[in-house]
């Protein structure tokens, strides 16, 4: 996927998710789907459809993004302190494995984008993933190394 379609599935995901409630049930359903996209893009990994794979990947993140809890309005006055401690743990915990799938869903589809050469799409996923997600993500730092490399040799300008 190259980096306009990078920047049109972002916009896409954007009005999306203005449209798109932000329930727990709606998140939760999102969520299933976005990890049975990834399924489906692991088995075109598997099979060498790295194009494909990609776009399995950015579907999968484009669901997330939609679906991404929007600022909570302040509680009321009848909410307490253990309610709120409650809620966020809950909040907490859905948006900790929204994140993994994320940092998994970049990942994977930085390497799509090695294997199929869209060099700078893979820089961009690894990047986002580092300065965002996760800074110390060992595939991410190899991905966008490998490229760097690759750039070198083939004497490519550097990002």
């Amino acid at each position: 996927m190259g980096s306009t379609d990078a920047h049109a599935a972002a916009s896409s995901a954007n009005s999306a998710s203005s449209s798109s409630s932000s329930s727990s049930s709606s998140s939760t359903s999102s969520g299933a789907d976005a990890l049975q996209l990834k399924t489906e893009g692991n088995q075109l990994v598997q099979r060498g459809e790295w194009t494909q794979a990609a776009a399995k990947y950015s579907a999968a993140l484009q669901l997330l993004h939609a679906a991404a809890p929007r600022a909570s309005p302040r509680p009321s006055t009848t909410t307490t302190a253990a309610d709120t401690d409650a809620d966020a743990a809950e909040a907490k915990s859905g948006a900790s494995a929204d994140q993994e799938l994320r940092v998994s869903l970049l990942a994977n589809r930085a390497l799509c984008n090695l294997r199929s050469r869209q060099l700078h799409s893979c820089v961009e996923d690894c990047t986002y993933l580092l300065e965002n997600l996760q800074p110390g993500h060992v595939k991410a730092l190899l991905r966008r190394a490998e490229v760097r490399c690759l750039g070198h040799r083939s004497g490519m300008s550097r990002d």
